[in-house]
């Protein structure tokens, strides 16, 4: 018996066995389209920097919960930081019509990042690089 089927059948017999669950960094990814992305530096109370993350995103229908993510830096020249869009289905009926959600994010910036890769599932939907100041 494999070591994760006898750890999840040992926590089945025990009443209240809680396993962790690993969180993953992409999700499925609905999204049509993505247009209009901006990144820019943003200053921030107490020092430190930020950049802030506009853009569109175009789902298949209304009602689609539409989020961003700080995500990974990707490690190659120039660095990205990768925003994670997340995308929730509509629970109860929704108009079944193309619809676009604009979108926006603000995230710690650490002076090393030269762009931001928009991320949704296991593709880049778009690549901004980050306007400075002003």
């Amino acid at each position: 018996m494999s070591r994760s089927l006898l750890l999840v059948s040992l926590c089945a017999a025990a009443a209240g066995c809680f396993l962790p669950v690993r969180e993953t960094v992409y999700s499925r990814c609905e999204a049509l389209a993505a247009t209009g992305w901006t990144a820019r530096l943003e200053p921030r109370a107490g020092g430190g920097g930020a950049v802030a993350v506009a853009g569109s995103i175009t789902l298949p229908s209304a009602g689609y919960e539409v989020t961003l993510e700080r995500g990974p830096v990707e490690r190659i020249e120039p660095r990205a930081l990768q925003v994670l869009v997340r995308t929730r289905a509509p629970d109860a009926p929704a108009a079944q019509a193309v619809t676009q959600y604009g979108v926006s994010g603000v995230f710690p910036y650490d002076g090393e990042i030269g762009a931001v890769a928009l991320r949704c599932g296991d593709g880049i939907l778009a690549v901004t690089q980050i306007a400075p100041k002003g």
